[in-house]
């Protein structure tokens, strides 16, 4: 079969949603596959539309020739036309198909158009689209070998002889098989001849008609197999891998008319319940992560150099698996892992039936989920590294109820019907092993996958014991490369800068308490597999917790630069025999006596931490918690070192910090000198900035420009920063903690490439590639964008901070706080001040006064928190936060104002797994009872009874609060409402939820919320109850005087001359009161009340007069008035003459 190149000379233009024709006025641009469309529209990345790709080639007519175009993914929803005729659909866009287009030819030129329909919401995480990965075009006789059929299973027998067993399949349009002859031959990667096998056309096996998963025009299909034996083949390990190849030859009287290869490894692979997972024999944790499709700024467009650098630096960090989550890879990435000894555990659907958007593939699942399977398992089934047929990722189907076990049943015979000699274990990844019905479903595939349910192992290890467990979805930490939100103590997720902390306190509701516990599971529970951390690599979408652009899962960023946590993650995974490390963290750039957490993660046996030359102490990290150790201390400028020791004392790593000042100059470092002409090959260059001693600035954010001139043109730019709303493929854009990287790729031409960047200020670099010789098509790139904003500007690197004081009391309640920028001519002045608590909350214990740089605090009451300078460099959101802690004693005790937003992460205490909300609330735990108390809290003398919450629920279903005046459970404790909360569910959204309680809350006290499912709780808002509707007793008054009277328990009695009883906080508000009702006794025929209602701001008050007639006994009056609205002071005045008991009385 002869394959050729499809990918270059198409043309590209893109259509309104639901266009079914090519509009007689489309815009074409001409492109090179693979190709993105949306990754050159950040601002955009989910748009809708159609996608039409056009491409015209020349036809020479050769006789029983067929030819098929093969599309290795489409996205999605494809149909395939040429010459104006259709020849094929495909839905899915992760699954690689081809056609047979030979009938639709004609002699000379030919038009191919490929429309694809692109409709969102289609997946949780940025798609791309179009035809993003490679086109080929194959060329075949009539009786041709099926580009999928050749099937090899080697598998180990008695004393070191392995068996090959191979079943190659061809197939026919018009074509007799007679006089044929199906060869066999196997070589090694050296291309020895270790074995033929000829077979003839007699000795084939024909096939039923053709199956309905099948896309081609065979109406005959044959199978022919033989068995090879090898005696101790070398063997495909993680370590050294090996190949051997099988080459399928169809012959007849005019010789070879077809040919076929497949490459295979021989290795051993067993999933076992209690010893874990075996390859040739020996124990192999799984040090997997899981990763998304595209590559950052290249968006989802498969490109060969990105997936070799992305697994490169996966591996370093000790990977030895990928869970492709949730989609099957490009066909070269599993080439590219069998290469590099890594196990893949390939994932085919994010749904089934239930999808989880409306245009995902739920849509298309009944009718094309059969060819789908195929296609996924007949493609990668001869792939060493292949570990894993995952079947599904937290499918709710399998939960939803018994259908989803028929489902799972069915779709495991259709990946045994391809994959019959098990050279992959199907597999399901669940985030509902906690329920019955995916149990059951466990049950019947027997190799579980759990996402984020470590708790679950144990009790089902004994229960299931022929089950075999691993993590397929573990970690879940967000963090920012370069960013630290202290203190560590305090889990931080998210922070108004949209970032997320790279100290590791940044942890999601679902999530693992850190990395390091998350990477202890191997240790607590050593009968599973291992763990698939999610993620190994930032992607584009998914932004949680904030509403940005892409994800903060990944221990690298989308640029490719590791953050702390792929530190934190070496020292668990490598082996300090080999690679022993310690990695320090954070960079040493803060301000003068701030309070810094220093880290040092090592796979060593102990660690010192030295702050300029001066030991902070040896700490050995406990293997039972994690392999980071961490001390604090105040900033000052200088050098940090973390140095590693062996059991001996030896030191075997050290990293250092140093502290550094603006950016000076622009510093270059670009992974290879050389890249092939053709456009093909990419050349990953960091760009860095260096201060006037040369120190890297770790926190540079420059904004710099590049410039390729020669035979060389720019692809990208990306600096990791999931928060940037710059352009990907633009010529400009800042650093981002100090790193940025540039994608080059050759331009069709052969010499030298130079990259040339500047940056205002800055002393420029230039760098030189070589353009190497090529042959072959060139791949053409489309030239970067002019970035459409300021080139010259200077963002604010950093706020240098100055207090006057940082402990303030009783006699020294004021302090001042100046804000330097750094650099100083930095183009934006713009500086906000905020007073927070650790959590990020606005304190309540101080009062602050701006003043531009200047900010003065004054102390309010008893406590710590955290003065913050924020810039926001021409953002809609800070990009830099500034901060200094202040203490204060010796002022007083505050409470919590129950009247104002109290946020959720300001809980006293706590039951069950209570997480980070979004937006610094809370998250309640997924089963069981959990509960969050807030003491200490002022309702004041009138109370509450009505409190909103906002709320993000995570589904639709009703959800019952219970709400409690005090710790729920304890002994003197009373809940005081079980409430129902149901609305529409809206993601990552809070909406609002308002509850009237069985009791009024008053004076100091506490409130709780508990729960038995798991919601985010953004924190909660009391409704100031006006007891100007209340009906109030006389004797609650908040003073009272005259001349005669007599206060008896609630009542005033006597009442005689002069007498006035004062009522404080009376709010009528809007609506007003109109009368009153007045519970009392008197003798006299008519008692004379004088009613006064003073405004809060002064003025003469209103008057209003009633008679309260002869009432012997006790007894109650209504009396009417012209409206008194919005808050006052109310007085009843008795003059001189009454006579009146008064009881009680209610405003109406």
């Amino acid at each position: 079969m002869k394959r050729t190149d499809f990918s270059v000379d198409w043309l590209f233009a893109a259509c309104a949603p639901d266009t079914e024709l090519l509009p007689w006025n489309a815009q074409f641009t001409p492109v090179d596959l693979p190709h993105d469309c949306q990754i050159r529209h950040a601002d955009d990345l989910y748009r809708d539309g159609t996608l039409f790709y056009r491409k015209y080639f020349f036809v020479t007519d050769v006789s029983g020739t067929r030819r098929m175009l093969w599309f290795g993914g489409a996205y999605m929803d494809t149909t395939v036309f040429v010459n104006g005729t259709e020849v094929g659909q495909w839905k899915y866009g992760y699954t690689s198909f081809w056609f047979d287009i030979t009938d639709a030819l004609h002699e000379g030129q030919n038009e191919v158009l490929v429309r694809c329909n692109l409709r969102h919401p289609n997946s949780r995480w940025y798609s791309g689209a179009g035809l993003y990965r490679n086109v080929e075009l194959w060329e075949a006789p009539d009786l041709h070998l099926m580009p999928d059929g050749l099937y090899v299973a080697a598998k180990e027998g008695d004393n070191g002889a392995w068996t090959v067993a191979v079943t190659a399949e061809a197939g026919s349009v018009t074509a007799a098989s007679t006089g044929r002859t199906l060869t066999l031959h196997l070589t090694d990667d050296n291309g020895s001849l270790l074995g033929t096998a000829a077979i003839p056309a007699d000795a084939w096996a024909a096939l039923p008609s053709p199956d309905g998963w099948r896309t081609g025009k065979e109406t005959a299909i044959y199978k022919a197999s033989h068995t090879f034996t090898l005696q101790d083949p070398a063997l495909w390990d993680l370590d050294a891998p090996s190949f051997y190849h099988i080459t399928a030859e169809l012959t007849g009287a005019d010789g070879v008319t077809d040919t076929l290869t497949t490459r295979f490894g021989c290795r051993t692979i067993e999933a076992t319940p209690d010893c874990g997972l075996l390859v040739n024999h020996k124990r192999v944790l799984i040090k997997g992560v899981c990763i998304h499709h595209d590559f950052g700024c290249l968006g989802s467009a498969f490109e060969y150099s990105a997936a070799k650098r992305q697994l490169e630096i996966l591996k370093s960090m000790g990977v030895n698996s990928i869970r492709t989550g949730h989609t099957p890879p490009a066909p070269q990435f599993m080439d590219l892992a069998d290469e590099m000894g890594i196990l893949m555990d390939v994932e085919s659907f994010d749904c089934w039936r239930s999808g989880k958007n409306p245009y995902d593939y739920g849509r298309f699942f009944d009718e094309w989920q059969e060819k789908d399977v195929a296609a996924w398992i007949r493609r990668d089934r001869n792939h060493p590294s292949l570990l894993f047929w995952c079947i599904g990722n937290e499918i709710y189907d399998t939960h939803a109820g018994p259908e989803g076990a028929d489902t799972m049943r069915m779709l495991l015979a259709e990946v045994a019907e391809h994959d019959p000699a098990h050279n992959g274990i199907p597999t399901l990844g669940s985030n509902y092993m906690p329920w019955e019905n995916t149990q059951h479903c466990a049950d019947i595939i027997k190799v579980a996958g759990y996402n984020y349910g470590e708790r679950l192992y144990t009790d089902h290890h004994e229960k299931h014991p022929d089950w075999v467990i691993y993590g397929s979805e573990t970690g879940s930490i967000v963090q920012s490369r370069g960013i630290y939100h202290f203190p560590l103590s305090q889990s931080l997720l998210s922070d108004d800068d949209l970032q997320c902390s790279s100290l590791g306190n940044s942890r999601t509701s679902w999530g693992a308490e850190s990395w390091d516990v998350c990477l202890l599971s191997e240790q607590r529970w050593p009968f599973t597999l291992g763990q698939y951390l999610w993620a190994g690599w930032d992607y584009i979408g998914e932004p949680t917790p904030y509403h940005t652009r892409s994800s903060y899962f990944g221990t690298i960023d989308t640029a490719g630069f590791p953050k702390d946590a792929y530190y934190v993650v070496q020292a668990a995974w490598l082996d300090p025999a080999t690679h022993p490390m310690v990695h320090l963290f954070p960079y040493w750039d803060f301000n003068d006596g701030q309070m810094i957490d220093l880290c040092a993660c090592t796979n060593a046996h102990s660690v010192e931490l030295f702050v300029n030359g001066e030991s902070l102490g040896r700490k050995v990290p406990d293997p039972a918690k994690g392999r980071t150790a961490n001390w604090q201390t105040p900033y000052r400028p200088g050098s940090v070192k973390a140095v590693a020791y062996d059991e001996n004392g030896t030191v075997v790593a050290t990293d250092e910090q140093d502290s550094f000042g603006d950016s000076t100059m622009v510093c270059l470092q670009a992974d290879r000198k050389t890249i092939s002409g053709d456009g093909r090959e990419l050349a990953f260059i960091t760009i860095t900035t260096c201060d006037k001693n040369g120190s890297p600035v770790r926190n540079a954010n420059d904004r710099v420009t590049v410039r390729v001139n020669g035979a060389g043109v720019l692809v990208g730019l990306d600096n990791g920063d999931s928060a940037d709303p710059d352009e990907y493929q633009t010529d400009s854009r800042r650093l981002f903690s100090g790193m940025l990287l540039t994608v080059v790729a050759g331009s069709g031409r052969t010499g030298t490439i130079t990259v040339e960047v500047t940056a205002p200020g800055l002393r420029p670099a230039v760098l030189t590639l070589n353009a190497a010789p090529f042959e072959g098509p060139v791949r053409r790139r489309l030239p970067s964008m002019k970035f459409n904003g300021s080139t010259q500007e200077i963002p604010v690197r950093k706020l240098a901070l100055t207090a006057e004081r940082t402990a303030l009391d009783k006699e020294h309640p004021v302090t001042h706080i100046t804000a330097a920028r750094r650099p100083a001519d930095a183009t934006f002045t713009d500086i906000e001040w905020q007073l927070t608590d650790d959590r990020g909350v606005p304190a309540v214990n101080a009062a602050m006064q701006p003043d531009g740089d200047t900010l003065t605090v004054t102390a309010l009451g008893d406590g710590t928190l955290r003065v913050r300078a924020l810039v926001r460099n021409g953002h809609d959101a800070p990009q830099l936060i500034s901060q200094l802690e202040l203490s204060i004693s010796g002022v007083g005790q505050l409470h919590k104002n129950p009247y104002e937003f109290i946020s959720a992460s300001r809980f006293d205490a706590s039951f069950g797994d209570i997480g980070n909300g979004n937006e610094r609330g809370v998250s309640t735990s997924r089963t069981g009872r959990s509960w969050v108390l807030f003491d200490d809290i002022d309702f004041g003398p009138d109370g509450a009874d009505t409190v909103e919450l906002p709320i993000f629920a995570l589904d639709g279903a009703p959800t019952t609060f219970r709400f409690w005046d005090g710790e729920p459970y304890a002994e003197g404790s009373t809940m005081i409402g079980e409430r129902i909360y149901h609305k529409p569910k809206q993601w990552n959204v809070y909406q609002p939820g308002t509850f009237k309680l069985d009791k009024i809350l008053r004076g100091i006290g506490k409130f709780a919320v508990e729960l038995n499912v798991k919601v985010h709780i953004k924190g909660f808002t009391f409704a100031r109850r006006s007891r100007a509707w209340d009906t109030l007793a006389a004797g609650a008054c908040d003073s009272v005087y005259g001349d005669s009277f007599t206060r008896d328990g609630a009542r005033v009695l006597g009442i005689g001359n002069n007498v006035s009883l004062v009522f404080d906080r009376m709010d009528f508000g809007e609506t007003g009161c109109r009368g009153i009702r007045i519970t009392g006794r008197s003798p006299l025929p008519a008692n004379t009340v004088h009613l006064l209602f003073a405004a809060e701001n002064g003025g003469e008050p209103e008057r209003r007069v009633v008679e309260f007639g002869p009432q012997a006994d006790c007894g109650e009056q209504t009396f009417t008035f012209a409206p008194v609205t919005g808050a006052r002071q109310v007085t009843f005045l008795f003059l001189p003459g009454t006579q009146f008991d008064f009881d009680n009385f209610t405003f109406i």
